[in-house]
């Protein structure tokens, strides 16, 4: 097929995953299966067991949905060239799709890919601790103009154009304050409205589970150390621990000093795999959730843990920030307290049947209105408003 005929290929971006992928490619066809082989090889374990048999918790870490995605599309890819003569004009691919396109074009072997994109998806997750990273959209001003909103706003933090997604709507990135500032800024230079794109939980990952009698406790926390988030946590946990030394208290999350005081009768753990999340929320009696200083001053500002133990049916006890009660009801769907001693009332004067219910009711919630489908439901269907209005004009 000559280039000239117009065929272009182009490959998926990160979300196309899913347990099985490939698989079937390889059974039938030899040159997919020495595709899963020179990845597996390249990266030290076994990517094709991954994409085959799941589990999909550990396959929608970005760092192996990243190799593959990419390791997937070649395969299929290596499967269709043996069989029919391409010679496409252009290959093209959305985000991590880009990185299988140059594979497709001879710019990068497939073993040099899958390490690199492996690298790419570890370095994606580390790049911005749970809670701090921001979304939002602004509308009506052009990519260039956002651009210099955001660099107005940056004040050392980073916060970026990150779609330019036509008709005068750009989404912007970046840490939370920046985000925040990059709003008014683009507000100051004619922007008709920003709107900011809260994070979601994925159901699938983030549900009720079998408690697990390594984590029962009668409060636990989860977070990775921070400076800003140690007093609270003391507060709200520490010293409820002191004053209830019959109770069992669970603090996970890495970084912590080592010359912290911990009561006796809280236990630490160091980290705690993604897929051990759901039975952590669900074997203690409450969870607490602590929110970050600029994220509290910014306020408007859920965490994705927060939903995350939502969607596990957690009883949460949070403290507290402008905003929280437009994500759940405080009293019937999430506890806030701001001192020790109402942590422990609510740990000794409500009965399980309370617990439960505020668990159930946060879970309703969270489903209904922040999943990841919702969220994208909501973005498209404003988009598509937008896009309405400005064809009735």
């Amino acid at each position: 097929m000559p280039a000239s005929s117009g065929l272009a290929l182009l490959f998926p971006g990160q979300g196309s995953q899913v347990v099985g992928m490939g698989r079937a490619l390889s059974e039938a066809f030899p040159e997919a299966r020495a595709v899963f082989e020179e990845a597996d090889a390249a990266l030290g374990f076994s990517l094709s067991k991954l994409c085959f048999e799941g589990p999909k918790d550990e396959l929608t870490l970005t760092a192996n949905a990243q190799p593959a995605i990419l390791t997937t599309s070649i395969a299929a890819l290596r499967v269709l060239e043996a069989r029919v003569p391409l010679q496409p004009a252009a290959v093209a691919g959305h985000s991590l799709g880009e990185y299988s396109a140059l594979v497709a074009a001879g710019a990068l072997g497939l073993a040099d890919a899958v390490r690199l994109v492996n690298l790419r998806g570890k370095f994606m997750q580390e790049a911005v601790a749970p809670g701090l990273g921001a979304m939002a959209a602004v509308l009506g001003l052009s990519g260039d103009e956002v651009a210099l909103a955001c660099a107005e706003a940056a004040a050392g933090e980073i916060v970026s154009p990150a779609n330019l997604n036509g008709g005068g709507q750009v989404v912007i990135a970046g840490h939370k304050g920046a985000v925040d500032r990059a709003c008014a800024a683009a507000k100051a230079r004619g922007a008709k409205r920003t709107i900011p794109l809260y994070c979601s939980f994925d159901p699938d990952r983030y549900r009720m589970s079998e408690p697990d009698d390594h984590f029962r406790c009668e409060l636990s926390y989860m977070g990775t150390y921070a400076t800003d988030r140690q007093r609270r946590l003391e507060e709200l946990l520490c010293e409820p621990a002191a004053k209830l030394p019959g109770s069992r208290f669970i603090v996970a999350g890495p970084q912590y000093p080592s010359d912290i005081f911990w009561p006796k009768n809280v236990k630490r753990v160091i980290h705690l795999e993604p897929k051990f999340h759901p039975p952590f929320y669900c074997s203690s009696r409450f969870t607490l959730n602590l929110t970050r200083k600029d994220m509290i001053e910014a306020g408007y500002s859920p965490s994705v843990r927060l939903f995350e133990a939502a969607g596990c049916g957690a009883a949460i006890i949070s403290d507290t920030w402008s905003g929280i009660d437009s994500f759940f009801t405080p009293g019937v769907e999430i506890l806030l307290a701001d001192s020790a001693s109402e942590v422990v009332t609510f740990l000794t004067e409500l009965s399980d049947e309370q617990v439960d219910r505020i668990g159930l009711r946060a879970q309703e919630r969270v489903l209904a209105e922040h999943t990841a489908e919702k969220r994208a439901l909501q973005f498209e269907n404003f988009v598509g408003a937008k896009a309405l209005a400005r064809q009735c004009a």
